[in-house]
């Protein structure tokens, strides 16, 4: 019986874990898009000035590292929670 519940308890942390890792990768997806987006409205439509497009370039760039921090972190989770219930 215990064993049956710390199995449930299992998979709802590892479904909750994918569904977190399925948002993070949809985010991290759209960065190269948002770049592209950004690039083009300094070099092609001149409607943003440099200083606004450094900005807003670090602030993706801090974005990307972030999520692939949050993907790694994720990862660690689901190894301790997969050692820890099958260590019972």
């Amino acid at each position: 019986m215990f064993e049956a519940i710390v199995l449930d308890v299992w998979k709802e942390q590892r479904a909750q874990l994918n569904t977190t890792n399925d948002g993070l990768k949809k985010r991290l997806n759209r960065l190269p898009e948002r770049t592209n987006q950004l690039t083009e409205a300094f070099a092609y439509n001149q409607s943003i000035d440099r200083e606004t497009y450094q900005t807003q370039l670090a602030r993706l760039r801090e974005d990307q590292l972030l999520i692939e921090m949050e993907l790694n972190e994720t990862k660690v989770e689901e190894l301790d929670v997969e050692s820890a219930v099958f260590a019972l």
